[in-house]
């Protein structure tokens, strides 16, 4: 087993120092990966929600060359210092495992975070009202929901809430709607008709 801890280490931390040396164009330089917009999906409020469809996206862009480098190393890492300790080696294997994927779900939220940063800097929010978007978590009136609006290309998620001039008392996931204002990073959302009417 040393020599996977040894492998994996070498490997993960070769393309970690590249990638701090040279910026986080490596992937595309190195056509490794078309993942460098690791987050074309943006939630606005941090969270990373799997909702049926949206969560196999979420799932694809996480299972990316970058996330997998840093499992690579990190499970390298681990299980290398674990066996030099003389720990247990099924104990070893286990944590090497948890915290590769610990250090890879880091990884992939801090980008997302930043990736949600540039575009929130890039994208006037007030821009959205009278845009067409589709529920992605149920909303009422008594609770937020989440809606996703694309966005230059971008798949961009609000939390949402639905405005007062509604007719309708909730909406379900699938459901189209759209956005009559945004206050403090939530869209508040009527339904199609109220558009056309």
């Amino acid at each position: 087993m040393m020599t996977l801890y040894v492998v994996c280490l070498v490997f993960g931390g070769i393309f970690i120092v590249v990638t701090l040396l040279f910026g986080s164009d490596t992937d595309g330089d190195l056509d490794f990966d078309g993942d460098v917009d690791m987050d074309a999906d943006l939630d606005v409020d941090g969270d990373i929600d799997v909702v049926e469809g949206e969560g196999v996206t979420e799932a694809i862009k996480f299972f990316s060359f970058r996330t997998f480098v840093f499992f690579s190393a990190f499970f390298g890492l681990t299980g290398v210092v674990f066996t030099w300790l003389n720990i247990f080696p099924l104990l070893t294997f286990a944590m090497a495992m948890l915290i590769g994927i610990f250090a890879a779900t880091l990884m992939y939220k801090t980008l997302a975070h930043l990736m949600q940063n540039e575009v929130e800097g890039t994208i006037n929010l007030d821009s959205l009202v009278g845009m067409s978007a589709r529920v992605i978590l149920d909303l009422s009136k008594q609770q937020r929901g989440k809606i996703a609006v694309e966005v230059q290309g971008n798949l961009l998620q609000l939390l949402a809430k639905i405005a007062e001039e509604a007719e309708r008392d909730s909406f379900r996931q699938g459901d189209t709607v759209i956005v009559l204002r945004v206050q403090d990073g939530t869209a508040f959302v009527v339904e199609n008709e109220f558009v056309q009417a």
